[in-house]
């Protein structure tokens, strides 16, 4: 077993989309929405393992489960969310220039976590809004192992890695309201 503590600081791209239901009593609005996120979030670093090698951590997707409340005030919404986040990783280490040892390392790793966050909605038309979200997601560790292969022979070398993701992600986010009522007064959110 190989063990090295690797800190990687990925970032990128996201997208995706996202569906709920929610209600409004008075002013209060709360609800539950899902979200399945695609995403380009990566970095990579020299292994402390393996000279002349790199590894890579990426954020492949994100989904969520939360629980929303607000309040809403003429056609503002303003949130806060918790609950349930899972995703995939993907952790993967090689080295071009050894000559006589691969690293036949690639593992996508799936991770249960939490999810909490807030946001803006602006209601700009009958059914429509266009909002500002933050999602801080916390995706546990999980472990996986791999083995290191030298001259086409495995002597028995293995990594073990335990992946881990936090992500912080702000997204700019268009709804649309089913069943919502349009009328020309401040519109409720629905």
């Amino acid at each position: 077993r190989i063990g090295n503590d690797v800190s990687l600081s990925p970032n990128g791209l996201f997208g995706g989309g996202q569906v709920g239901m929610q209600r409004q009593s008075g002013a209060f609005v709360y609800g539950i929405e899902a979200s399945l996120v695609g995403s380009d979030i990566d970095d990579r670093v020299r292994s402390p393992r393996i000279s002349r090698a790199t590894e890579r951590l990426s954020l492949t997707s994100v989904h969520t489960v939360v629980g929303k409340i607000g309040y809403a005030r003429d056609a503002i919404l303003a949130y806060i969310k918790a609950g349930y986040a899972g995703g995939t990783t993907d952790f993967s280490a090689e080295c071009a220039p050894c000559r006589n040892m691969k690293l036949p390392i690639d593992r996508d790793t799936y991770h249960k976590g939490f999810a909490f966050g807030g946001g803006i909605d602006w209601r700009f038309k009958d059914n429509w809004s266009l909002g500002l979200d933050y999602t801080h997601v916390d995706l546990r560790g999980n472990e996986s192992t791999g083995t290191y292969s030298f001259n086409g022979r495995t002597p028995g070398v293995t990594g073990t890695f335990n992946t881990r993701a936090d992500a912080d992600m702000v997204g700019v986010r268009l709804n649309y309201y089913f069943g919502a009522v349009a009328d020309r007064s401040p519109a409720p959110l629905k």
